[in-house]
């Protein structure tokens, strides 16, 4: 077949994405694993993004799902490990937080493609949620057990 890197395809089969070529493999990327945890927590509702002037390599964004529940993914794209803070506008009366981390260096094998489970409980935040990310990691904080 005709090979086009620009578009990813090899020998006819798509080299991007989230999964490979099942005829290949049934384990997905890790790109997949990072994805699943937005698709999952972060659903319909209100969605809302923060910025941090000083910290160019970390993001975030936060969602109010219409069934009640909170989420909030936060990036670190950088390098290095990185501490951060996020305030709330409004306080959020002892909400307890799952935290779910995806780490772009560890090796996900998984053929049954499980969503990473939640590593870490923050309870009774009120103002801000604090918390330190590993380089290339995604953490997402959500209030569904």
């Amino acid at each position: 077949g005709k090979n086009n890197h620009i578009d990813g395809w090899h020998d006819g089969v798509h080299c991007h994405g989230l999964m490979p070529n099942l005829m290949q493999s049934k384990i997905p990327y890790r790109s997949y694993y990072a994805y699943t945890l937005f698709s999952k927590y972060i659903k319909d509702g209100k969605i809302f993004r923060g910025e941090n002037s000083e910290e160019k390599e970390m993001c975030c964004t936060a969602a109010l799902n219409n069934d009640g529940s909170m989420a909030i993914a936060v990036i670190n794209s950088g390098l290095l490990g990185r501490s951060f803070v996020l305030n709330f506008n409004e306080e959020l009366h002892n909400i307890t937080f799952y935290r779910h981390l995806f780490v772009c260096t560890e090796n996900y094998k998984d053929e049954s493609a499980t969503i990473i489970p939640s590593d870490k409980v923050l309870k009774n935040i009120t103002n801000a949620l604090k918390d330190t990310l590993p380089a290339g990691s995604v953490a997402v904080y959500t209030t569904e057990k």
